[in-house]
């Protein structure tokens, strides 16, 4: 079902400890999660130099690539997001690593669409023409991902960003896991669908909790930063608590957003 880690803050982090040196880091999950489960079939790390999205992704295993640890001693960003794939539908590829990209947006998966081949067709459908031949994998989470920024581009957010406006992307993104979760359980599914997506164009971020786990930390405080001047506000989120911050659950079926100024808001799904 995978593992993500994503911050965004007021200036630069590095991301060493969250991904690789703290108590249970995200390299640490990917060999053995809470449940005892293991999250070995590729990585991908997002993040922003200035307003450039860059991303790295792999097929291999985070704690076999020594890429993943190079890569997380290296980064330091205003906003950065981390995933461990556990497959559940689509092959091992690069095309099928999270997370995806397309202009400024960023954006992973913690979870499955159970029943997703039989929505997959109407998902497609629904995804603009232009978007949905920038599908380059064959997995759940990334079709999901250009369907949703069709629906934003129908409520005048562009499908490339930057966001424009962060309560309406919030409020799409709750409408289409609503619709999401409906559909699959029409499907009659053995395993509810779990749907944590984080989404991010570098300034703001949005986080969904929906049947699985997910916590957040607020981070102010005179945090370690290149270039800043001063206290740094910063926001965090993990399927699971990493390190020293005092972590807190993100309620089942909420949004939790992020924006410019690192101030958080909450919706209910």
């Amino acid at each position: 079902m995978c593992r993500l880690y994503g911050h965004i803050a007021t200036a630069p982090l590095a991301v060493a400890g969250m991904l690789r040196d703290d108590a249970h880091a995200l390299v640490t999950q990917s060999c053995r999660d809470w449940r005892g489960e293991t999250h070995r079939d590729g990585w991908g790390i997002g993040y922003f130099d200035g307003d450039q999205p860059r991303v790295i992704r792999r097929p291999t295993a985070a704690s076999d690539d020594a890429e993943f640890r190079d890569a997380a001693g290296q980064i330091r960003s205003r906003t950065v997001i981390a995933h461990v794939r556990q497959a559940s539908v689509g092959d091992l590829c690069v095309a099928n690593s999270h997370p995806f990209t397309l202009g400024r947006w960023i954006f992973m998966h913690n979870g499955t669409v159970t029943g997703f081949e039989n929505i997959r067709p109407g998902v497609v459908e629904e995804t603009a023409p232009d978007l949905r031949h920038q599908v380059g994998g064959t997995t759940d989470s990334e079709q999901v991902f250009f369907w949703l920024l069709s629906r934003l581009r129908s409520r005048g957010e562009s499908a490339e960003g930057p966001c424009r406006d962060l309560a309406t992307v919030a409020d799409e993104m709750a409408e289409a896991i609503r619709t999401l979760d409906a559909r699959s359980a029409a499907t009659g599914p053995n395993e509810p669908t779990r749907l944590n997506f984080v989404l991010t164009d570098g300034a703001v971020m949005v986080a969904s909790r929906w049947k699985h786990s997910l916590f957040w930390t607020n981070r102010h405080g005179p945090l370690q930063a290149d270039g800043a001047a001063g206290p740094v506000r910063g926001v965090a989120v993990a399927s699971e608590a990493i390190g020293d911050p005092p972590w807190a659950e993100v309620p089942d079926g909420h949004i939790l957003t992020v924006d410019a100024d690192s101030v958080v808001r909450w919706l209910r799904i």
